[in-house]
């Protein structure tokens, strides 16, 4: 009987780490937040040496890393996307050294502000997107197409 009981135990408390790590999967704004509140020191040490012009850096942790230079200039930490173009969606973390929030693909453009810490951009048809402070110079950006 005993060992049925820790059987189900068990089962149970399986089942609840299973929700939540799909639950955690699904938002990839916690993924970012996460990310940086964890490696927030080793990120910036990535996205600086991109920005001094070190080619051989690329990726980070498995998320692929662009350059954006202009003003501002940014380093963009891919982490997703999902969907089929027309209906895509896209979204990941970039490193902004003048700590100003940038649009996908689009730093030179300026978001509109939505929030605190928020900011939104709106482009032909439904493509759109927003931006979110995770930590000074950090920001997560979604954008759909």
């Amino acid at each position: 009987m005993k060992a049925k009981k820790r059987i189900l135990i068990l089962s149970l408390l399986l089942v609840l780490a299973l929700l939540f790590l799909i639950w955690f999967a699904s938002d990839p704004l916690r993924q970012a937040k996460l990310l940086v509140a964890l490696d927030r020191q080793g990120l910036e040490a990535a996205a600086q040496s991109c920005l001094a012009g070190d080619a051989g850096i690329r990726t980070y942790r498995g998320l692929s890393i662009s350059i954006w230079k202009g003003t501002p200039s940014m380093v963009e930490f891919y982490m997703g996307g999902s969907g089929l173009v027309p209906s895509s969606r896209y979204w990941g973390l970039y490193y902004s050294p003048e700590d100003v929030p940038a649009l996908f693909e689009r730093p030179s453009q300026r978001p509109s502000p939505a929030g605190t810490d928020t900011w939104t951009w709106r482009g032909e048809g439904d493509n759109g997107g927003r931006t979110i402070r995770l930590a000074p110079c950090w920001f997560f950006y979604e954008a759909w197409f």
